[in-house]
């Protein structure tokens, strides 16, 4: 007689991103080089928990790289639950190479650092689910739909149910041509899937449409603010959406490749989102 039954199959499966031109360019899937930290809260800390989608620019796709320093500056990988200490690449989210072999960096990489020296938490666990290239679409009622539930569920399930979402996503739309109504309804489907997994806290919404210089003023580009802008007005505000940083207004100096960050831009989004962290966290 077996006293001991298989255990059963995990129920929060999370599949793997892959890059439709480079095949390496995915989440990072080996832990080797990362340090485990204890997967719950801890008595006598404070614990800010921060969940992140969107696309690349809050993923492992920065040229400059960072090495956190607050040794309770932590990271949730969505594929297993497990919290690990802050390092490049970023967990959870795409870009790079797999393995940590890779010279990307990720802006939240930062955010622990500063949120810890600010003092609002003295310890800080970030869960990014980004993804590069992805449309609202995707994380409306598409393949990245998962990305958000699994990444809530986890979350909650180990005590760190978010005190902000943070959403920056909206290159993609401009490129595909979104309409001003389409980006708005898809940001509040995506928020009424982090609703239905319990998900409470508010929901910054950056303002981003930005995909080179170029796009700048284009009615694409128009486009996609205005339907973001109409995400986080009155109505949005009531389901608890409120308008981010304007990372469009981060000009080519900020960007390594004119879209996405360098250090500077890095560390630009991340002193303006601190701010807004302090503003609306619960």
């Amino acid at each position: 007689m077996n006293r001991f039954p298989p255990s059963k199959p995990d129920p929060l499966i999370l599949e793997y991103r892959r890059g439709t031109v480079d095949a390496l360019i995915g989440e990072p899937i080996s832990v080797d080089g990362y340090e485990e930290v204890y997967g719950g809260r801890v008595v006598g800390q404070t614990t800010g928990a921060l969940l992140h989608y969107g696309q690349s620019n809050q993923a492992n796709f920065m040229f400059d790289t960072y090495t956190p320093t607050a040794t309770n500056s932590h990271m949730m990988n969505p594929f297993s639950g497990g919290v690990y200490r802050m390092k490049e690449p970023v967990m959870g989210c795409n870009g790079g190479l797999p393995g940590g072999t890779n010279t990307y960096g990720c802006c939240l990489s930062r955010l622990g650092d500063k949120l810890i020296a600010l003092g609002w938490r003295t310890r800080i666990v970030i869960c990014s689910v980004a993804a590069g290239g992805t449309t609202s679409l995707q994380w409306a009622n598409g393949d990245c739909t998962n990305r958000l539930r699994v990444a809530a569920r986890r979350m909650i399930g180990r005590g760190f149910a978010p005190n902000i979402v943070v959403r920056h996503q909206g290159e993609s739309d401009t490129t595909q041509g979104f309409t001003p109504t389409q980006v708005r309804d898809n940001i509040f489907a995506e928020v009424a899937i982090l609703r239905a997994e319990g998900v409470t806290c508010p929901v910054l919404c950056c303002l981003v449409a930005r995909t080179n210089t170029a796009a700048v003023g284009t009615p694409a580009y128009n486009n996609v603010r205005a339907g973001q802008i109409a995400a986080t007005g009155l109505f949005g505000n009531n389901l608890g959406i409120f308008a981010g940083p304007d990372t469009d207004q981060y000009d080519s100096n900020y960007r390594h490749d004119d879209l996405h960050w360098n250090a500077l831009g890095a560390d630009r989004f991340m002193d303006e989102l601190k701010s807004y962290i302090l503003a609306f966290a619960t």
